[in-house]
């Protein structure tokens, strides 16, 4: 768990007021309340602490959204580990000591275990209903949250590294991003106190224990996991999808009612492209945060056509990889469809040219760069950011955009984030957009 935030004590909290927020998946019999998960944490601590896991050893997740994964990453982080995603595992490139997996993904660990030297154990989560034998050498998950509990301390900084999250860069290739202890509590303490500015818009009461959240995104990504974070701190009945299908959602949103929604463009765009949603009812969704790249002004205009309901809905920070939370959306209304936010306080910004690196004025288009207490201290791997974090401290976001004279912050796409089309360089974000909404097919889009 992040150093400056004291998840135990907050659960110890919860449970002892008896709030009974459960963590509910797309199965019904998959529920957690916060004095188990109180429990659950300290049992898998005691067990990674037992096995000989030390401070900043690695742990990898080939592991599908559950709630096998809260108590999982939180134990991992109290013992003073580093969390990591499954693609890590795959390429070999993360020297994990420990690997948690579920029985889908079990067979690709195994495979892949036999070429990571480091490895030296492989938890799985199973179904409720599967009671058959394990491979040799792999544990069960359900045994180890059962207990016994041993206190384990750390001795983790805010300085020693939280988190190394898998991400795809301009070039098509694959790097890892070094986040801290610090980058990730101070990320979400600034998510949380946004979060209660949207809460006290769209809640009719301040009491987040008796609301659904509904988060959709990966627990391996940046985004999935800071949702995760916000919504334990702030009390949210959170409700995971295992995947994320249009269809599901639909009948998520139907059955839970969830006012607020923190998605993805992504997400937004397969929404759209449902054709019949007359047997839902939406009419929960009040408040739209889609974090990522920005969305279009054309799939945004269809998104709030096509559910009225939707009272706020923010654009995308576009920068959540690198620096999360050094941009916070506006909390605007519908028509606030171009401005993907402006920075918080304790970060600086500004707008470089693409080539000589010169810094440009109000309005002029160049690439982001941001430097403050969130920023990723670089990244690892064959695919790492070219620019990354400069000497300075200031990171080269490969973000193209320009500020206006109030701060807000306009993003128009990635560098290199362009290709020819009939011998015209064409953004590949606008192509998409024009393709969703016109309803044609471009060849070279699939």
């Amino acid at each position: 768990m992040p150093a400056r935030l004291n998840f135990g004590r907050l659960l110890r909290y919860r449970g002892v007021i008896g709030t009974v927020c459960k963590i509910s998946s797309d199965s019904d019999d998959e529920t957690l309340t916060f004095k188990a998960l109180l429990y659950q944490t300290e049992a898998v601590a005691s067990y990674l602490s037992q096995k000989g896991f030390l401070k900043n050893e690695v742990a990898c997740f080939v592991l599908s959204n559950s709630t096998a994964f809260v108590p999982a990453h939180l134990a991992v982080m109290k013992c003073g580990g580093i969390v990591t995603s499954s693609s890590l595992c795959d390429s070999g490139d993360s020297k994990a000591s420990v690997v948690f997996t579920d029985e889908h993904h079990l067979p690709e660990v195994l495979a892949a275990s036999e070429k990571c030297s480091s490895l030296e154990n492989i938890i799985c989560v199973r179904n409720y209903s599967t009671d058959g034998a394990l491979p040799e050498g792999v544990v069960d998950f359900r045994k180890i949250i059962s207990g016994p509990v041993t206190d384990v301390h750390s001795g983790r900084s805010s300085d020693d590294l939280a988190v190394l999250p898998y991400t795809t860069v301009e070039n098509g290739t694959s790097s890892v991003m070094m986040l801290t202890h610090q980058n990730v509590s101070t990320a979400v303490d600034i998510y949380q106190r946004y979060m209660e500015r949207i809460a006290k818009r769209v809640l009719p009461y301040w009491d987040c224990s008796q609301e659904n959240l509904l988060l959709c995104s990966s627990f391996g990504t940046v985004y999935g996991l800071l949702c995760l974070e916000v919504a334990l701190i702030m009390g949210f009945t959170s409700v995971i999808l295992k995947k994320f299908d249009p269809l599901m959602f639909f009948n998520t949103v139907h059955s839970y009612r969830p006012p607020i929604l923190i998605m993805e463009p992504t997400q937004i765009v397969s929404l759209l492209k449902e054709p019949d949603t007359h047997d839902f009812i939406l009419n929960s969704m009040e408040y739209v945060l889609c974090g990522g790249p920005p969305i279009g002004k054309r799939v945004r205009q269809l998104f709030l056509e096509r559910f009225p309901s939707v009272k706020y809905m923010t654009n995308g920070a576009g920068l959540i990889d690198g620096a999360p939370g050094a941009m916070v959306p506006n909390a605007g209304g519908r028509e606030h469809c171009q401005c993907a936010g402006c920075a918080i306080s304790t970060t600086e910004i500004k707008v470089v040219n693409l080539d000589s690196g010169e810094v440009l004025e109000q309005n002029q288009k160049g690439e982001l760069c941001v430097r403050g207490p969130t920023v990723t201290k670089g990244f690892i791997g064959e695919g790492a950011e070219p620019a990354g974090v400069d000497d300075d401290g200031w990171f080269h976001t490969g973000q193209v955009g320009h500020l206006d004279k109030h701060g807000n912050v306009f993003i128009d796409g990635r560098r290199g984030d362009l290709v020819e089309v009939d011998g015209v360089q064409v953004r590949v974000i606008s192509c998409l957009q024009l393709s969703l909404c016109k309803k044609i097919r471009t060849e070279g889009f699939r």
